[in-house]
């Protein structure tokens, strides 16, 4: 996985835009298109449908060798390898997660953020505020 740093594309892929588009050639195309980086959030979606899709979008980032991002599903993101999970400042607490360390952690702001070299997925916390990335 490319440092965060070098990062400069951060796609989305995005189930309620989808208009009936295939989630996995949008994919393809986002990383033709130079993506670093992509996430899959469905936040209407069942954890199951959300499986489905993520397990099939999972090898066509792993081929282009840009990370998956999982939204809100940090399990999921474990249990398929995703080498990324997105919570929300709320997520994170509401989950139970304590430890940030066991995930890794990164915030908006460089100079706060915290990232796992191995071992578990790198968790990225949304924040709107420096007390929020402070956390």
């Amino acid at each position: 996985m490319k440092p965060l740093a070098d990062c400069r594309l951060y796609a989305f892929v995005d189930a309620a835009y989808l208009r009936g588009r295939d989630p996995v050639e949008l994919a393809h195309a986002l990383c033709d298109g130079g993506a670093d980086l992509i996430q899959y959030r469905a936040k209407n979606e069942s954890a199951d449908v959300t499986r489905r899709v993520a397990e099939r979008l999972l090898p066509v980032t792993r081929a282009a060798g840009v990370p998956l991002v999982i939204n809100d599903h940090w399990e999921l993101a474990c249990e398929l390898g995703a080498p990324v999970c997105h919570l929300g400042q709320e997520d994170f607490f509401d989950a139970g997660l304590k430890r940030k360390s066991e995930l890794g952690a990164t915030s908006a702001s460089s100079s706060t953020s915290r990232t796992s070299v191995s071992g578990p997925p790198l968790l990225g916390l949304s924040s709107h505020a420096p007390e929020q990335a402070k956390r």
